[in-house]
């Protein structure tokens, strides 16, 4: 089984989008995490996804089952569709 560790990363509100879309039609997603920016958002990723970030390879795939961690992409669901509907 694969451990997922809580990180915080930035989002755009179209990368919120994106994850949001991917989680409706269970597909996975990548992104390009933008580094320069303050982290605003907490998402389930690997050690291996990480440590991808950690050396500025800020591209990374959200799996199918990675997308369907409870706890890490349902607060970031609730936000953008409040953002939606405002």
């Amino acid at each position: 089984m694969v451990k997922y560790i809580s990180y915080k990363v930035y989002l755009s509100d179209d990368q919120k989008k994106k994850i949001q879309n991917a989680v409706k039609n269970k597909i996975e997603v990548t992104l390009r995490l933008q580094s320069n920016q303050p982290p605003n958002n907490e998402l389930k990723l690997t050690q291996t996804q990480i440590n991808h970030i950690k050396n500025n390879k800020n591209q990374i795939t959200l799996s199918k089952s990675q997308l369907k961690q409870t706890g890490g992409f349902l607060p970031l669901l609730a936000i953008a569709a409040g953002r939606l509907l405002v």
